[in-house]
């Protein structure tokens, strides 16, 4: 379940948070353009399949972007609802 997945990823500490919370905006911004770019890069042609292989090779990245974005999220929504 969605639940449990994100029971899963959820592996920062405290201090960590705190840390990515405090980040510019303008940071979240390149450090995704930057994986972005990384991850697309291997796509050679617009008939290529992102199959089994390709979700594999990024299951950590993909892991590591929705915790920080999760993270970055819920320090916006507390700044807006404080």
């Amino acid at each position: 379940s969605y639940t449990e997945y994100a029971s899963a990823i959820n592996y920062v500490t405290k201090n960590e948070c705190k840390t990515l919370q405090q980040q510019p905006m303008s940071l979240w911004f390149y450090d995704t353009y930057q994986v972005a770019n990384k991850i697309y890069g291997d796509v050679v042609g617009k008939e290529d399949k992102l199959g089994y292989a390709y979700n594999f090779k990024y299951k950590s990245i993909l892991e590591d972007q929705l915790l920080k974005g999760g993270i970055h999220l819920a320090g916006v929504l507390n700044d807006v609802f404080n």
